[in-house]
């Protein structure tokens, strides 16, 4: 899943990870950081699936978490991914995570934003 993720880093577009029939006026995105962190408890194994980018198409993150996690259940090698992406297409590939445990944590806005006080 590590190696997977690191494909996605960079400037790249993501067509293939937004739901369909979404408006845009480009799917170009940067993603800065992606990491796929494990933690062992007495229940089990949580997957952590953090993305840091410049911005996000429509459910982008939640079908980057389900593709990887096809990779991590050994669907898939982690080279499958960059063909997704490769390919511009949202097709039934892989799922989309659910959304309960997606978490936004902080947005990062410019200081040219706003007005000066």
């Amino acid at each position: 899943m590590r190696q997977a993720a690191s494909l996605l880093v960079g400037t790249h577009d993501f067509k293939a990870f937004e739901t369909l029939g979404s408006p845009r006026k480009t799917s170009v995105r940067t993603i800065y950081d992606l990491q796929v962190l494990s933690f062992e408890h007495d229940d089990g194994r949580d997957i952590w699936i953090e993305i840091e980018a410049d911005g996000f198409l429509y459910n982008m993150v939640r079908n980057i978490a389900g593709a990887l996690c096809e990779i991590g259940v050994g669907r898939f090698g982690y080279r499958w991914i960059q063909s997704v992406l490769d390919s511009k297409v949202r097709d039934s590939s892989s799922q989309t995570a659910p959304p309960q445990g997606l978490c936004l944590v902080k947005v990062n806005y410019p200081d040219s934003l706003f007005l000066d006080t």
